[in-house]
């Protein structure tokens, strides 16, 4: 039984169970709820996971952006990585390298584009 009530106009912002998606999929086909309503919800999730103006890929997946991410890296997230990377789950000695590796190419990468940005940005505002 789906513990929410169910808006058709107002999106649930919640994890749902196997049980409550169920129950939805037979709402929907008895014409209770509308047809693209899980559509709406896991659009919803979305946006309430990574914010009302995240990015996509052209397959429709979200592009991680802010601090720490691939075209904004940070010397501080290598190095939190780097003191607590080998708790997760998945810590292979391996891929903690490469993904250090990996992240500090990008943040060279970032912060050539930062030094390009900030030089144009001080031209302009140069007086004459």
């Amino acid at each position: 039984m789906v513990d929410t009530v169910l808006d058709p106009i107002r999106m649930p912002i919640i994890t749902l169970s196997q049980a409550e998606l169920d129950e939805i999929e037979t709402a929907i086909s008895a014409g209770q709820l509308p047809a693209d309503f899980l559509d709406r919800y896991y659009a919803a999730v979305q946006k309430n996971v990574f914010g009302q103006d995240h990015r996509t890929d052209r397959h429709g997946n979200p592009i991680e952006q802010g601090i720490g991410s691939a075209g904004n890296q940070t010397a501080n997230s290598i190095k939190a990585y780097k003191k607590y990377g080998k708790y997760e789950d998945d810590y292979t000695p391996e891929q903690f390298a490469a993904n250090v590796k990996r992240m500090e190419a990008e943040l060279a990468a970032c912060n050539e584009a930062r030094a390009a940005a900030g030089a144009g940005a001080r031209r302009r505002g140069a007086r004459r």
